[in-house]
This record gives C-alpha cells, structure tokens and sequence, in this order.
C-alpha cells in the first residue's frame, strides 16, 4: 500500500528539528496574512486576464517607471484591496502585520515588473519574447506528485504538494521552482521545500516515455519577501546532494523503512558476580524462615533491577513468599522491599540496580509501528520490558481502550503522561490524531499549548478557567455525531469508517493529569462529570474518543464505581500505601516500585512490569510544537 505524505509536513519537519531556526522577526506575520500575499502573488500570474499582471503591463507605454507604479496601484485595486476590506474583522489587531505585507506586496510588484522588462527588453542576439509567451511561462499554484520506492522501504512513498510557481525560463527549456516566502522563517526548511519540489519534477519527467531528462533541467529559485526582496538561484547540481538525505528523511516520516528491532541486552546480562552474591543470599533469608526456594534460571538484568526466576519448594504459597519482602529488604540492605510477583505463570523477584540506567524514548521509538496514512495508529507506548521490547497499549482494543494511571510524587506519572502524548503524535498526524488536554495543576502539558494536535484552541484545559463538564459534554456529542456518520454509512467503528469513505477521521485522545483535583469540593461538579466520564468510558472506543485519566490518589473514593466498571487498562507506578495497590490493580505490589517510571501495567491477567522510557526536553518541544 503507497503511504501519502506531504511536502508541508516534511517541511515542519525540518523547520522543528531546525536549529537555525528564527523563531521571530522584526515584522512577523501571521498565517493568515501569509495566506493573502500568496492569494494575491497566485493571481498576479493566473489564467485569468483581468487579474494578470502581464496582460496589464502589455496594455502600457514601454516605460519601466510606469510599469512599477502602475502595476502597484493594479495589485492594490483589483487584488488586495477587497481582500482587505473582505477580512477586516480578522486584521484589526494585526495593523503591524498589515504594514508588512503590504510592504512585501510592495516587492513582489517591483519584482515582476523587473522581470518583464528582462524578458521583454529586446537584447543583442536574443529575440524578443510575446506578451503570450511571458504569460504561458509562469504556473501558479501547481499541483505536484510522484511516487517513490527505495529499497529499504516497506511500501511506496507518494508525495504530493502545491508549488507556488513554476518559471518555464525564457528562451530555453528549464523549468524553475518557486515558493514565495514573506518574512523570515527556516533558511533550511525553505531550501527543503523547494528541494522536495525539485525532486518531485525530475521524477515526473523521467518516467513520461516523450520526455529527454539531460535538457529538461530544473533549477530552483527561492524569492523571500522580507519585506525587501531576497533572490538565490540553485541550479540541479547544487540541490543533487541533498536529495539522497531528503528521500532518507521521507522514508522515516512516512514510516516504511523497517522496523527498528528491540536493542540487545548490554554487556553484564550474564550471571555475574553481584548476582551470583545476591541469589546466595536471598536463598539463606528464605531458607532461614523454612519457606525455601529455588533460582529457576539465571538472573535477568534490567534497566531498573535484578529479576530472578523462582520456583518454591515443596508446601510453600505465593503469599508466604510476600510476607517476607520487608525481611529481605533489611537483610540485603536494599533501599526498597523487593518486588515479589508472578510473570507469566512464573514466581519472580526483583532487586534494584545499584547503578540504574535510564532508556530514553530515542532509542525505542523506532519499534512504533508506522500509522495508517487515513487511519493513524491506535498504540500508545506503554514501557519497555526485559527483552527491550515497548509494550503498547491498543485504543482500537476493548481492554486498552481506556487507562487509568496512577502514582505519588516522583513516580514519574506526568512524565509517562508526555511520552503517552509523544508517541501517539510520533505515528499519526493532525489528520490521524486530535488532543484534549486537562491540566489542573498548569503544569504538565503547556509544552503543547499551540501544537496542531490539539482538538481545538481550547483544547489545552485548565479546570479554574474552562468548566471541565462542558469539555466533557462536548466529546459526548461528537461521539453521538459520529455514530450517526456510521450509521448512515453502514459500519460499527472509526476504521471501518475510514476505510469505506477513504477520508481522515482523527482518533480523539483526552488526556487528564490529575483526575482527582476535578472531582473535590462540588459535588455536583463531581456528579457530572462523573456521568460524562461513564457515557465516554462505556460507549466513546469505537467512535475513536479515548480517556487516559491520571491520580495522585487511587483511594477508594477515586477509582470504585465509574472509573473501575469503565477503564479496565491500568498503568501504575510506585504508591505509598498497598491500600492503593489493591484498589488500581487487584493486588499489592505497586508500592515498592521504584520510582521513576518504573511500573506494572494491566488490562488482563497478572500485570507486567515495565520501565517508561524517558522523553527528553527537546523532543517534548519538538513533538508539542508539530
């Protein structure tokens, strides 16, 4: 199946990731104001003769000062004028932005107009080109594609995008490339776009049977308006370089390139002396108390601690075993009471490290898989477990449809929560994904405050300032909505949906730091949302609404009745009491984790234990600001 990707999210891509990047200019200008320049530079080139610029200057004295003022005062009357006066609403807080533009649009007619006179100016040896054939050569707004396939790919790449401009350059056979920038933005992005396009047109000419490569050349002109005119020409031997590192970075994006395989076990795996040392002593602690065991294998060494493998001798129960955590704690002079659980039908121990080591998200995010180019991907990441392979949990599935996460401070919740956010951004696009964040602290989620995946504007929620029943609400309508789109489309889910219309419907994920902080003081506030919650937990999966729903406080106050009938996934880091673990789990256990992303996650069966990878600073930023 060919994966469709543009050339604008290649573009952000690259301006994220940009470290020249400037994030401001003297003279900003809005998206907005950009959109009327590139509205008005379109039509100053377009097909229609009552807008173009040359069919103007053709009706002129062969005067250059004549052409500038009168081709101004043309753009000015039957081009920006009435967009202005259309949109005066949206511009009246953006009078500096005004000024800019009008200031670019000011360059852009100088610009054309010099470029008439070039190519109309009769020149030794070189014959005067017609009015019909200045106009012929410029394209606006063009519509460009081609498919790609490399050999490291899993599929085909079709990338598709819209050029500004394309030159047909005078008196030869060489197309040029333009994108009209106003102010300043990513050098290296923009370079990037015009690339992309350059690549897309050599690969479209060499496949037309009729066409001759070596004299279709394509050069590449980047015009930024800032507002003074910036001109580079590059010509195909320049850009060659960077196409290779283009088509790499392609392949990335769309996420055909093959799967990245989980890491091997760093060197010290191996039965070791620490471990070696450690087995005798846990022996003699449970043999002293006549409840021995055995070490079954040899010990697995995690990121986070020592797992050894037990089976218990002849009469000796699970729970005799547990009962003696707090004895092997101060016998071993551990800062923390041993994990003792079951791991796939097996009796297993864990000690921690002396010398914990931290995975980063960077090093296991290649194992996400790629997203559907309609449908996205449902997986969240999870944690990663002693193979090194990321667990995730499946939306699309009725077990993981909806999390409940829950730790005290310095398990690292709010820092599972951003990995949770960042890798669902990291295999869907804005088309695939859509955010609603509830932040009651103000603090866990402001990197995201302008992100293009937020549902809406308003979608970034602090419970003081937005009332979090009508946020609530309003996802319940749109899962009513959607239901009747699929009802009149004959189909049960969002991907069924999707499939059948062949159009994005973006999977909605509403992401809440602390559950708790919503639910206290008003019990009224507490009723609806409640009510709102257990509507979204019971009916919201195959509309494609999810709730991941984090606690400070997994109380019984908290998690029995709604919560605990709706949300069967649980994500839970250390706690402070084994209270708590047997409310979020079933069982004890979570209360000596370690901290720090370490955790036991459960949606059916034992739970498993698992380490959250750790997102750095600059790909949070750089995942919140796409």
């Amino acid at each position: 199946m060919t994966v469709a990707l543009s050339v604008h999210f290649v573009r952000e891509h690259i301006r994220h990731s940009s470290a020249s990047e400037t994030h401001g200019s003297a003279h900003p200008s809005s998206a907005f104001l950009g959109r009327l320049f590139h509205e008005v530079a379109a039509d100053l080139v377009g097909a229609d003769l009552q807008t173009n610029g040359f069919s103007l200057l053709e009706t002129l004295d062969f005067d250059q000062e004549v052409w500038r003022t009168q081709l101004l005062r043309h753009v000015y009357d039957r081009l920006l004028g009435p967009r202005l006066a259309r949109d005066q609403a949206r511009l009246q807080e953006a009078s500096s932005g005004i000024l800019h533009l009008w200031e670019a649009i000011q360059s852009l007619s100088e610009w054309m107009a010099g470029l008439a006179w070039t190519a109309m100016s009769p020149e030794k040896n070189k014959k005067t080109l017609s009015w019909g054939g200045l106009r012929k050569s410029f394209r606006a707004e063009v519509p460009l594609e081609a498919e790609f396939r490399m050999p490291e790919w899993s599929e085909s790449v079709r990338l598709t995008g819209i050029a500004d401009s394309l030159l047909r350059v005078p008196h030869t056979r060489n197309w040029c490339v333009q994108e009209y920038k106003i102010g300043r933005t990513s050098p290296e992005a923009d370079l990037a776009q015009v690339c992309l396009y350059h690549l897309i047109l050599s690969k479209t000419s060499s496949t037309r049977k009729t066409a001759k490569p070596h004299v279709l050349k394509r050069s590449l002109a980047l015009i930024s308006f800032q507002p003074e005119v910036h001109e580079k020409i590059f010509s195909e031997e320049e850009v060659a370089s960077a196409q290779k590192k283009l088509l790499d970075l392609i392949g990335h994006l769309a996420r055909v390139v093959a799967r990245v395989p989980p890491p091997e076990r760093p060197p010290g795996t191996k039965y070791n002396e620490t471990t070696k040392d450690l087995c005798q002593k846990l022996l003699k602690v449970f043999d002293e108390y006549r409840r021995p065991v055995e070490v079954a294998s040899e010990p697995i060494v995690g990121p986070a601690f020592f797992r050894f493998l037990m089976s218990m001798g002849h009469g000796v129960r699970l729970e005799q075993i547990q009962r003696l955590s707090r004895e092997v704690q101060v016998r071993l002079g551990l800062r923390k009471p041993p994990f003792i659980g079951i791991d796939r039908g097996r009796l297993v121990l864990d000690i921690e490290r002396p010398d914990r080591q931290t995975i980063g998200f960077e090093e296991v995010k290649g194992q996400l898989p790629s997203g559907d180019a309609l449908a996205g991907s449902p997986l969240v990441p999870v944690g990663i477990d002693l193979d090194g392979v990321l667990r995730t949990a499946d939306l699309s599935n009725p077990l993981n449809a909806h999390l409940l996460v829950a730790g005290t401070t310095g398990s690292g919740k709010t820092e599972w929560l951003r990995t949770a956010i960042h890798g669902s951004i990291y295999s869907n696009t804005p088309e695939t994904l859509r955010l609603v964040l509830i932040d009651p602290k103000r603090t866990a989620f402001n990197e995201f405050k302008d992100s293009s995946f937020l549902l809406d504007p308003g979608s970034l929620v602090f419970h003081d300032m937005q009332p979090v029943p009508e946020i609530l609400k309003s996802l319940v309508r749109e899962m009513d909505r959607r239901y009747s789109l699929f009802q009149q489309a004959t189909v049960d889910d969002l991907r069924e949906y999707v499939r059948s219309k062949e159009q994005a419907l973006p999977r909605i994920l509403c992401v809440c730091d602390e559950y708790y902080a919503l639910i206290t003081g008003d019990p009224k506030r507490r009723k609806e949302i409640e009510f709102q919650i257990s509507l979204l937990g019971a009916k919201a999966r195959a509309a494609g609404i999810h709730l991941i729903l984090a606690t400070q406080q997994p109380s019984r106050e908290v998690i029995k009745g709604v919560l605990d009938s709706n949300i069967p996934a649980r994500v839970a880091l250390m706690m402070v009491k084994w209270e708590e673990s047997k409310m979020l789990l079933g069982q004890t256990g979570a209360e000596n984790l370690l901290g720090k992303g370490d955790l036991l996650f459960r949606d059916v069966g034992e739970p498993v234990r698992l380490q959250a990878p750790l997102i750095s600073d600059i790909d949070l930023k750089l995942a919140a600001r796409c």
